[in-house]
């Protein structure tokens, strides 16, 4: 990676916060809750023997299942159609908002899971969260509308921070 671009990279870090976001400081990243990186949920792929329980549609979520379906969004364009959610777990980044969308959709299938497997997980998938955060589902589809790298990559960093809290499963 050229100094430019880990520069540029650095800056996209920093970027995004949670002030950048709007998001409250107190479900930053590093300091609040419980999450698990997409390795974690990559190599333990019983993903129903965590459920906490609440009925919620991570009974149905399995490696297999179409990320667009899970995380009710329309990923733009038809780079990710049929997608599943392992698939997205190993996605890597790359150039532009194609690169920009695969380090998102790989956070937010770790988040996805955090958000149902009895987690002090700040973000909730599909209603606000315990501080007052927008929804997962409604974040995620509106800095994939954006069209804009910067904006997915600040909330991929974000959901990736809480993804590295502190995971407490095994």
């Amino acid at each position: 990676m050229s100094m430019k671009k880990l520069a540029a990279f650095g800056i996209a870090l920093a970027l995004g916060s949670s002030a950048m976001l709007g998001v409250p400081a107190s479900a930053d990243q590093g300091g609040n809750g419980e999450g698990c990186t997409p390795g974690f949920w990559k190599n333990h792929l019983d993903w129903k023997s965590y459920d906490d329980g609440t009925g919620a549609t991570a009974d149905d979520f399995v490696p297999d299942t179409d990320v667009e379906d899970a995380l009710r969004i329309d990923v733009p364009g038809t780079a990710f159609e049929s997608t599943t959610a392992i698939q997205a777990l190993n996605l890597g980044g790359g150039a532009g908002v194609t690169g920009a969308t695969k380090i998102l959709l790989r956070a937010a299938v770790a988040s996805y899971l955090n958000a149902d497997a009895a987690l002090d997980f700040p973000l909730r998938r599909f209603a606000t969260g315990v501080n007052g955060e927008p929804s997962m589902q409604s974040e995620l589809q509106r800095v994939l509308d954006s069209g804009k790298r910067s904006e997915i990559l600040a909330y991929a960093t974000y959901l990736d921070g809480l993804n590295n809290s502190n995971c407490p499963l095994s």
